[in-house]
């Protein structure tokens, strides 16, 4: 073979050899890029969701706190005053809140509007009525605090990922 064909192949695969590399480290690069780029949309969206949970979160507190411990245990509860609550809750789900809280809030949520129909006859409340509508009620205030702590955890877990 002559020096210059053999001159000609040798540019010619270090090219195909150039160009290959390039092509990887592009594609990786773009990769990275697009990733990085999901993870920011996603944060965007996390923080008006967490920016929403707040607002609408902070009225079904106010709502439960018609239920709290004083009032429940040491006043008489009437079906009345159950109902009462009922309709603010409901009221409450009907707004934008019953778009935003997760599947477990939910669930939560229907059992406190069960717990709270099962006692909005007239009169006061038996003691196992009670009870379960504490529970309901704690459970309920428990699942959307979990629903905002989520967002710290994925915070600091979207930290660790930089590092």
């Amino acid at each position: 073979m002559n020096p210059t064909a053999q001159a000609a192949l040798i540019a010619g695969f270090i090219s195909l050899l150039v160009a290959i590399i390039s092509f990887v480290a592009n594609r990786k690069s773009l990769l990275s890029q697009t990733k990085r780029h999901e993870q920011e949309m996603q944060r965007r969206l996390t923080e008006k969701l967490y920016d929403l949970r707040l607002t609408c979160y902070r009225e079904a507190f106010e709502i439960t706190e018609m239920l709290v411990r004083d009032v429940v245990f040491k006043k008489t509860v009437t079906g009345e005053y159950v109902n009462q609550v009922y309709e603010k809750l409901t009221e409450w789900n009907r707004t934008k809140a019953g778009l935003i809280m997760s599947e477990e809030s939910v669930k939560s949520y229907y059992r406190l509007r069960g717990a709270l129909v099962s006692n909005t006859r007239s009169g006061p409340l038996e003691k196992a009525q009670i009870q379960r509508l504490w529970k309901a009620k704690n459970n309920f205030r428990r699942s959307l605090r979990k629903d905002v702590n989520l967002l710290y955890v994925e915070e600091s877990l979207h930290d660790s990922d930089l590092q």
